[in-house]
C-alpha cells in the first residue's frame, strides 16, 4: 500500500511538472516581437547634471526629452524599426536582428557610461536612467529606461529575438 501511494504521489509530481508554464526563453519569435512592441515605445524627460570629481566646476543640470515612437517588430524579415527624437535628432531607424550578436546588446546605467567616456566627472540623471544599446553591423540605437526591471527585460528580449532570427549571410545560417 505504502508503494502505490508513493508512485501515485510520484506520478502526480511528474504531471504537475510536466503541466508548468515554459520559462520565458522559450517564447516564439512573433510573441518575442510583440513584446519589443508593446515595451519599446517610450517618452522620457530627465535633466543631466555634471560635476568634475575634485568639486571645483559643474555644469547647470539640462533637461532633456527622449521620445521613441512608431515601433514595429517584423517577424518575417527580423526588422525593429522606429522613430527616435533625442536632442536635435531626429529620424527613423531600422535594425536588422539577424546581424546582431549577443555582444552587440548592452544593458548600463547611464551614469556608469558617463564614468567610462568622462572619468573626471561625475554625472547624475534624475531620474536615474538605464540604456540598452543595440548594435548591428551598419546601425545602432540606444534605448531609454527609467526602469532597471523593464531595461532589462527588453534586453534579454532583444538577446532572444536575435537569437532566433535566421541568419541570411553569405556563410549561410549563423
Amino acid at each position: 500500500m505504502k508503494r502505490l501511494r508513493f508512485a501515485l504521489a510520484l506520478a502526480a509530481s511528474v504531471t504537475l511538472f510536466a503541466q508548468e508554464k515554459p520559462a520565458d526563453n522559450s517564447r516564439s519569435l512573433q510573441d518575442t516581437m510583440r513584446f519589443l512592441e508593446q515595451n519599446l515605445p517610450q517618452r522620457i524627460s530627465y535633466t543631466v547634471s555634471k560635476r568634475i570629481r575634485d568639486g571645483r566646476g559643474y555644469t547647470p543640470p539640462a533637461s532633456r526629452a527622449y521620445k521613441l515612437t512608431n515601433v514595429t517588430a517584423e517577424v518575417g524579415s527580423c526588422l525593429l524599426r522606429f522613430h527616435l527624437s533625442v536632442g536635435e535628432m531626429d529620424r527613423d531607424f531600422e535594425i536588422p536582428l539577424q546581424f546582431v550578436n549577443d555582444n552587440d546588446i548592452k544593458l548600463r546605467s547611464m551614469d556608469q557610461i558617463e564614468q567610462e567616456n568622462h572619468p573626471r566627472l561625475v554625472t547624475t540623471t534624475d531620474p536615474a536612467m538605464f540604456t540598452v544599446r543595440v548594435s548591428s553591423p551598419n546601425v545602432g540605437a540606444t534605448f531609454l529606461f527609467t526602469d532597471k526591471a523593464t531595461a532589462r527585460r527588453v534586453s534579454q528580449a532583444l538577446h532572444r529575438a536575435a537569437a532566433l532570427c535566421p541568419d541570411y549571410t553569405s556563410e549561410g545560417w549563423r
